[in-house]
């Protein structure tokens, strides 16, 4: 199990204190492999896209268009039931 947190990276050079979950790229419960585009946050004109650390599956703990701040959960990838 590995979380999701929103990078600290987009607000090096921001002076805006929110960013915002453009979108999930992935439904929450959906299988997803690592590298794979999971999110998009907006901080002020730049768009940044977050990838999945680990395969598993995406559990989403916020929605599209929420405010975040750096450090927010926002998600988390379980692994997979063995059957």
């Amino acid at each position: 199990m590995k979380n999701i947190y929103v990078p600290d990276a987009p607000w090096r050079r921001s002076k805006t204190p929110l960013g915002v979950l453009e979108r999930w790229r992935v439904r929450n419960g959906e299988s997803v492999e690592r590298g794979q585009a999971v999110a998009e946050v907006r901080v002020d004109d730049a768009l940044h896209e977050l990838v999945a650390p680990c395969s598993g599956q995406m559990r989403t703990f916020a929605e599209n268009n929420d405010l975040v701040a750096p450090g927010v959960l926002i998600g988390r990838i379980e692994k997979p039931a063995i059957h």
